[in-house]
């Protein structure tokens, strides 16, 4: 994200998948800077963007992971891929854990009740993967 920033690239593109910058800063989970999610609120990123599909090899790729979900499938990349529609920033620093990026989004009117399309707040996100939310996340997210 840092590189894109410096060349300037447009931080308000939405990828095919439907992610924003600002959803893959907060959700980096090697050597994620708070700087960066700064950086891109700054410039006015959209805080509450759900993560929503622009094009039809995605919409696919969604379809296929809801599906083999419902069939059962283990996989742990489709499990994670079929929890990505409707998800915000938010959701993703939540789920990766980080405090800081998480009370900075809030802090930004990040809106915590926003679901994804399971029906999932950042905080159901948490508790359906680790089973218990730690405090400390829990504060930040409450």
């Amino acid at each position: 994200v840092e590189l894109f920033l410096q060349k300037r690239a447009n931080v308000h593109m939405i990828s095919g998948a439907g992610s924003s910058a600002l959803h893959t800063a907060a959700g980096c989970e090697i050597g994620m800077d708070v700087k960066i999610l700064q950086r891109l609120l700054r410039l006015r990123v959209d805080v509450n963007l759900q993560q929503r599909p622009t094009t039809s090899f995605w919409r696919k790729v969604f379809r296929i992971a809801r599906v083999a979900r419902a069939l059962g499938s283990k996989s742990s990349f489709l499990a994670e891929v079929v929890t990505w529609p409707g998800q915000t920033a938010l959701h993703k620093a939540a789920i990766s854990g980080y405090v800081e990026a998480v009370r900075l989004l809030v802090s930004a009117r990040a809106d915590t009740n926003l679901r994804n399309c399971l029906g999932w707040t950042p905080l159901d996100y948490v508790k359906s993967k680790l089973g218990d939310v730690p405090l400390v996340l829990k504060d930040a997210l409450l």
